[in-house]
């Protein structure tokens, strides 16, 4: 979830909306500039260890989303519904054709991609062909999450919330009104999803049930060292114990939550945190 703002002075604002880790604990982040009108994004490849970094890529465009393949491809889409990506080795942009801004890319693997983002819009890649989905959905996508290629769930504004069981995509009716910021599937019948006020969901297909103990927006979920991570935002890093939300990191920003390996990583305002289970590494960028 991008947490880019502009102060009251109208000045430049720098974010870090999204990080994740390669399998040699290296982040790949990414950085988003802002005075409120005008964008600029990049990608820094930083070693956690040396606290050094290297320039991936940049672009004059609010890139919203960052996901890392298993081969170590990137995967960004931006506010413009287009893909930015170095599949082929050298970076090139793909039109998905959303009316609006991608909100997130995730893979199952390689052969197996999704895109979400505003007005219903979904989008898969299988092979190396990106194709929408048939069905309409409704309202803006924020997180999509799934088992298998036949087994996905897709999360979005205003409590919106679908199943895909391979031939289409049915509604889940999750009993709220309220934006659903993440989901998260750790097997076929072990799902869960956040939101808005501290709504937090687990089941499957049509089975759900409220998770009590937190009042405040959650943004993000991982599944780590067989734990469930949830985004707080400013408010910390929390865990699911007993059923319940519990801040393990006050001081760990946390719109943004991805597991990958042996790394879990915490991304917002102007901080990417990663964890290797023992050490907490942080880097914090400064205009």
């Amino acid at each position: 979830m991008s947490t880019s703002s502009r102060d009251d002075s109208g000045a430049w604002t720098i974010s870090c909306d999204g990080a994740q880790s390669d399998k040699n604990g290296r982040v790949y982040a990414l950085q988003v500039l802002s005075d409120g009108e005008n964008f600029a994004s990049n990608v820094q490849l930083i070693d956690m260890e040396t606290d050094s970094d290297r320039l991936i890529y940049e672009v004059d465009e609010w890139i919203t989303t960052l996901w890392l393949s298993q081969d170590s491809k990137l995967y960004l889409g931006d506010a413009n519904g287009i893909l930015h990506t170095n599949e082929t080795d050298n970076w090139k942009t793909i039109d998905l054709g959303c009316l609006g801004g991608l909100t997130e890319v995730w893979g199952l693997d390689e052969s197996n991609m999704y895109a979400v983002g505003s007005n219903g819009f979904i989008a898969r890649r299988i092979n190396d062909r990106w194709t929408t989905f048939e069905d309409e959905l409704v309202g803006n996508l924020y997180s999509i999450n799934g088992c298998s290629p036949n087994d996905l769930y897709v999360v979005g504004e205003k409590g919106h919330a679908y199943h895909w069981n391979g031939k289409r995509w049915q509604t889940l009716e999750t009993g709220t009104n309220l934006d659903l910021h993440a989901v998260l599937a750790i097997s076929p019948e072990t799902v869960y999803i956040c939101g808005s006020k501290g709504i937090l969901l687990q089941g499957y297909h049509e089975r759900w049930q409220f998770l009590e103990g937190w009042s405040e927006d959650l943004y993000a979920l991982a599944w780590y060292k067989d734990r469930i991570y949830i985004g707080g935002g400013e408010l910390g890093l929390l865990v699911l114990e007993d059923s319940k939300p519990v801040v393990v990191k006050d001081n760990v920003i946390s719109y943004g939550l991805v597991a990958s390996g042996e790394y879990l990583c915490a991304s917002g305002d102007n901080e990417v945190v990663r964890y290797d289970g023992k050490e907490w590494l942080a880097r914090t960028y400064l205009l």
